[in-house]
């Protein structure tokens, strides 16, 4: 529980600093992240794969998750303490400048990379901390150190103390930023105590380690399916085809409409403490309602309404949502000075975005991830197996990288530098998501019946 509390703890902390360093940092901005998910964080993401199969092969599976830990602990610091307060003279903006006459302005967020390339590498730490950390060597030792039915005893605890962490660290960040003189001195606030709270998960890993004997267990391989064969799995079923649309599509117009907010956010906060200040308000709002949701209401509405019912409330919820933020962002764009009952339009954009945010997570936590299990369930054992493996490596390609690089075509294409300017041609696809997403649930509901 200590561990998973750490882990989620430093994972908001993580989500908080980056979006907020990244967005508001001058010659940067939200226009960024499409190009820093789309093609960075995939080269990264196959070499921290590699280097994670190179250390199972030789290490146990306990000093494999010490020794990613260690290197967390290390970028930490150093980024806390030595890159971030050293970024005037470590940005690369000769270099930048001179590319610049070459690609011109319009192409400046691909230069823009290089140029803040240790804000780069603290993007690419934060994102690989809850796919690694959380997901691969957390449950990975869960997994081992469990049997059935000490999981179902103890794994609701484990989501139950996320969601705090998740409280205590959001509305903690919140509070740290805005007492601080400098928004420097509160990012080397959170990161050291992000450094006790994985020394905290290294410490524990060890007591578990000698109590369970986790040195004799070894990492068990996944399965290796390439893309190609992942995608001759997937569309020779229908049922899987299913399965594979509703996740990427999830994936998708979540990716797609939180990058818009964050970028509507900026406009009225742009400074980094206001922004940063928003963003830890938001998530610990996020961990309070997913932790209330998940005691009171996620099992009593999956048993009252049955799977199909259940499954819909997501795209039909977050669909809803998404209207009123188009709507209101749209009135912003066309009618920027006008205001209802005293609020400009772009903060009442930004109030249903965040809405829209914490339900789309709180669902997915509460909701969506249990129910897209459950679609498992009347599967033979292989095409449980190798279904998910194949629907997990298309997903994992085509859900947020896809909206990500829609969003850097689209930029290409109109020759700006500046997301909101792809945002009326863009939305269309939420939409369009939001229905292929409910013919897939419908499918599969017709399946089980």
């Amino acid at each position: 529980m200590l561990v998973k509390f750490s882990a989620s703890f430093i994972y908001t902390v993580l989500f908080i600093c980056k979006d907020t360093i990244i967005i508001t940092t001058e010659g940067l901005g939200t226009e960024l992240i499409p190009v820093l998910k789309g093609s960075v964080m995939i080269v990264a993401a196959f070499l921290v794969s590699g280097i994670y199969s190179s250390l199972t092969n030789r290490y146990t599976f306990d000093k494999v998750f010490k020794i990613f830990i260690s290197f967390f602990m290390i970028s930490f610091l150093v980024y806390g303490f030595i890159l971030y307060p050293n970024r005037e003279t470590l940005s690369l903006d000769r270099t930048y400048y001179y590319l610049l006459n070459y690609v011109g302005a319009s192409h400046s967020y691909w230069l823009a990379i290089f140029r803040f390339w240790f804000h780069s590498f603290f993007y690419v730490i934060a994102e690989m901390w809850g796919s690694l950390v959380i997901v691969t060597l957390f449950w990975g030792t869960a997994n081992t150190v469990n049997d059935i039915e000490q999981a179902s005893r103890s794994y609701n605890i484990f989501s139950a103390s996320g969601h705090l962490a998740t409280i205590i660290s959001g509305f903690l960040a919140a509070f740290i930023t805005q007492k601080m003189g400098t928004y420097e001195h509160s990012i080397q606030i959170l990161l050291l105590i992000s450094f006790v709270f994985a020394l905290i998960i290294y410490l524990n890993i060890s007591y578990i380690s000698k109590n369970f004997n986790l040195a004799i267990y070894k990492t068990n391989k996944k399965i290796k399916i390439s893309f190609l064969n992942s995608l001759r799995k997937i569309l020779s079923s229908k049922y899987l085809l299913s399965i594979c649309l509703m996740v990427v599509t999830y994936g998708f117009t979540i990716n797609m409409v939180e990058v818009y907010w964050k970028d509507t956010v900026k406009l009225a906060y742009s400074d980094a403490k206001d922004f940063q200040a928003i963003m830890s308000t938001v998530l610990g709002l996020l961990g309070l309602s997913s932790l209330l949701f998940s005691i009171f209401l996620s099992g009593n509405i999956i048993r009252a309404w049955g799977w199909k019912r259940s499954a819909l409330l997501s795209p039909i919820s977050i669909g809803l949502l998404i209207i009123l933020f188009f709507v209101f962002y749209m009135c912003y764009q066309l009618t920027p000075n006008y205001s209802i009952l005293g609020y400009s339009f772009v903060k009442i954009a930004i109030v249903i975005g965040a809405i829209h945010n914490v339900t789309a997570k709180l669902l997915k936590y509460c909701m969506f991830d249990p129910i897209k299990e459950m679609a498992y369930i009347p599967l033979s054992y292989h095409e449980k197996i190798n279904g998910k493996a194949a629907i997990e490596v298309i997903s994992s390609r085509l859900g947020k990288s896809g909206s990500s690089w829609m969003q850097i075509i689209a930029m290409e294409i109109l020759g700006t530098a500046l997301l909101s300017d792809t945002f009326f041609y863009l939305i269309p696809t939420v939409f369009v998501g939001m229905l292929v997403w409910i013919f897939a649930v419908k499918h599969i509901g017709s399946k089980l019946g």
